[in-house]
This record gives C-alpha cells, sequence and structure tokens, in this order.
C-alpha cells in the first residue's frame, strides 16, 4: 500500500512537473510571440518612417523641378514678351523714319498733287505706326483696345489735317479688340474717310462734324461707319 501510495504520488508530482512544464512552455512561447510582435512592428515603424521619408524627400524634389521649370518657363515668357515688344517698338520707329523722310522730301515738292500724295502716305504709315506703338506700350501684346487707337489717330489727323478745328469729331464705339491683321485695314479705311471728309466734305473754313462708328454686329463681324454731314462712307470688317 505504501508502494502503491508513493508510485501514485510521484505520477502525480510528473504530471504537475509535466503541466508545469506545459504551462511554462506556453508562457515562453507567448513571451517570444509578444517579442516577435514588438520587433515587427518596430520594424514595421521604422520602414513607414524611411518610406515616410523617401516620399517626402521624393516630392520635395519634384516641386522644386516644378518649381524650376515654372521659373524657366516664366522666364521664357518674359522674354518672349519683351521681344515682341521690341519687335513692335522697331517697326514704330522704323515707320516714323520713313515719315520723317518723307516729310523732308514734301519741304522740297512744289507739285500740290504730288504733295498731296506724299502727305497721304505719311498718314498711312501713321496709322500702322500708331498701331504697333499701343501694342508695345499695352500688356496685352496680340489685341489692340480700338477705342483707345482710335482716339489717337483721329487726333493726330485732327492736328495735321484741321489745325483751326472747324471740324467736332463724334465717336461711339464699342469695347472692341482686333489683332493687327484686323487693326491696320480700319486705320487705312480711317485715314482714307477722314482724310477725304476733311478735305471735299466742307466748304472752305466752314464748319462741320465727322461721325465714327464702331460696332460688333455678331460674333467676330464689326460695322465701321465713316460719316460726316456733308457725305458718309461705310464699310464692312470680316
Amino acid at each position: 500500500m505504501q508502494i502503491k501510495y508513493e508510485t501514485d504520488q510521484k505520477e502525480k508530482d510528473i504530471k504537475l512537473l509535466t503541466k508545469s512544464n506545459q504551462i511554462k512552455d506556453n508562457i515562453a512561447r507567448q513571451a517570444n510571440t509578444s517579442r516577435n510582435v514588438a520587433l515587427g512592428g518596430s520594424a514595421a515603424a521604422v520602414l513607414f518612417m524611411v518610406l515616410f521619408y523617401y516620399n517626402y524627400r521624393l516630392k520635395q524634389k519634384t516641386n522644386n523641378e516644378i518649381r524650376e521649370k515654372n521659373d524657366a518657363l516664366n522666364q521664357l515668357v518674359k522674354d518672349k514678351e519683351w521681344l515682341i515688344k521690341e519687335i513692335h517698338h522697331r517697326v514704330k520707329n522704323n515707320l516714323q523714319i520713313v515719315i520723317g523722310l518723307l516729310q523732308r522730301q514734301s519741304s522740297f515738292v512744289d507739285n500740290a498733287e504730288a504733295l498731296a500724295i506724299i502727305q497721304n502716305s505719311e498718314h498711312r504709315m501713321q496709322s500702322i505706326a500708331l498701331i504697333h506703338q499701343k501694342l508695345y506700350q499695352s500688356d496685352d501684346l496680340a489685341l489692340i483696345d480700338m477705342a483707345d487707337y482710335i482716339d489717337g489717330f483721329v487726333s493726330y489727323l485732327k492736328e495735321y489735317l484741321d489745325p483751326q478745328s472747324r471740324i467736332i469729331f463724334l465717336r461711339e464705339v464699342d469695347a472692341i479688340q482686333l489683332d493687327v491683321a484686323q487693326a491696320v485695314p480700319v486705320g487705312l479705311i480711317l485715314n482714307e474717310a477722314i482724310t477725304n471728309s476733311i478735305k471735299y466734305a466742307f466748304p472752305e473754313d466752314g464748319y462741320g462734324t465727322i461721325n465714327i462708328t464702331l460696332t460688333e454686329t455678331c460674333e467676330n463681324s464689326y460695322l465701321l461707319i465713316i460719316a460726316d454731314n456733308g457725305r458718309g462712307l461705310s464699310r464692312d470688317l470680316i
């Protein structure tokens, strides 16, 4: 009985020891698992920080490249605008030189018909020169404010052809902007019509009015009317 009791007791001790070892193994495994999870989390955090820093540096580099390209493009645009303005300025100056030469030549001309032809050529060139002047003085290098242009050109013609201020100019111009290809014909038409009106529509030393109207009839279609109290001229510009 004693031997059996001791045997049973030993078996119980063995079972308890085995169970204790199993518990210790479980605890060790849990500890290993926790340690592995912690290490994995730390590694993931480090990897995330590395990736975040890499993306930050990459984005910063990309932004710097974009900024440099934008600065380069802005500089190219400024250089292009400066060149375009310089071209318009030089065209205007060249036309002024030709106008000056014609004025000098006209001082040696005795023939009235030849003098009228030279002076008309001067006015035509001035109408074009004024367009280029407006372009290089404006922020918009492609379009010309026609109301401002017509005011300037009418003032020029009035100064040269009507110094006594016998004629009153009435202007009704819509807010229209035209490019050079359209503005040049308008200037030439204005020159011909106003010059003819001043010369032939009014009696010598007489007074009168000249009406100038420029309206937009529909999209990309405009109506220019130059009318005096003696006769009128009109042109459709398309």
